[in-house]
């Protein structure tokens, strides 16, 4: 067993491990890199309910964090400068800020099933557009509902728009 209370190394003094060198962390003089060359490199806090953080500049001369793994609730936290932007959640994703998507954003249960899409088209400017409960086609129904869940208006299969009134005393002609 080796004691050392400081260790100091010139630039581009590695300190090695593993048989083959497969672990260095060193300093080049510009940056700090800890380099892996075999398998994965894992980051491990064995501490019960504690957290993994990285931080860096906030911006402002301060640190910030900008990834948070916790221990305690299991969520994943990702920061801009500091301020939460991106949240997993048990029960999902929370999102802080402006969602911009270069692709449609598909709403669903996962797998190969989908409720529907929003997407941008040059043609028709925003669209919201529903598919079936098989998962294939469009054609289900959009409702749209008051924060208690009570249905204020839909728009079934067929085009029809019912507002304050129950699907079956719609008018079909």
């Amino acid at each position: 067993k080796i004691t050392i209370e400081d260790l100091f190394a010139g630039d581009n003094v590695k300190a090695k491990f593993g048989t083959g060198n497969d672990l260095q962390i060193y300093h080049d003089g510009s940056n700090s890199l800890i380099v892996n060359d075999t398998n994965s490199l894992v980051i491990q806090n064995k501490s019960d309910d504690k957290q993994v953080i990285i931080q860096s500049d906030n911006g402002g001369g301060g640190l910030g964090d900008y990834f948070r793994a916790d221990g305690a609730t299991g969520e994943t936290t990702l920061y801009h400068y500091g301020t939460a932007k991106l949240a997993t959640k048990s029960t999902g994703i929370d999102v802080t800020g402006d969602v911009t998507a270069s692709q449609s954003i598909t709403i669903g249960t996962g797998g190969t099933y989908s409720a529907g899409s929003i997407y941008s088209d040059a043609s028709w400017g925003m669209i919201l557009r529903s598919k079936t409960a098989s998962g294939g086609g469009q054609g289900a129904e959009f409702m749209f509902a008051s924060s208690t869940g009570s249905e204020r208006m839909r728009i079934d299969s067929s085009g029809n728009v019912g507002i304050g009134v129950v699907p079956e005393a719609w008018y079909s002609g």
